[in-house]
């Protein structure tokens, strides 16, 4: 018989303004480049990020680990609703 462990759910009981696109976009390129002087190997990925707050990556990585990364990285961005990650791997 398997345990049931409950599981709380958080709400916002107020309203927030969302982040606009322009600033959303700036701080996510922010965030992969200032990755990159510390891994080179996001150093071929850019960013763009679309009005409804979806960030979609593209460019060259090394491998799989890397573009789950960095799309993990992106994630926790404020203002990305949700990533799409359009990243080549170049051993494939």
């Amino acid at each position: 018989s398997a345990r049931r462990v409950p599981r709380p759910s958080i709400r916002i009981q107020f309203d927030f303004p969302a982040r606009p696109s322009e600033a959303v976009f700036r701080s996510s390129v922010v965030r992969i480049t200032s990755i990159a002087d510390v891994r080179p190997e996001f150093a071929g990925i850019r960013v763009d990020v679309s009005d409804g707050g979806v960030a979609t990556l593209r460019g060259t990585v090394p491998d799989d680990r890397t573009s789950r990364l960095a799309a993990t990285f992106l994630r926790m961005e404020p203002g990305v609703r949700s990533v799409r990650n359009e990243l080549a791997v170049a051993s494939r």
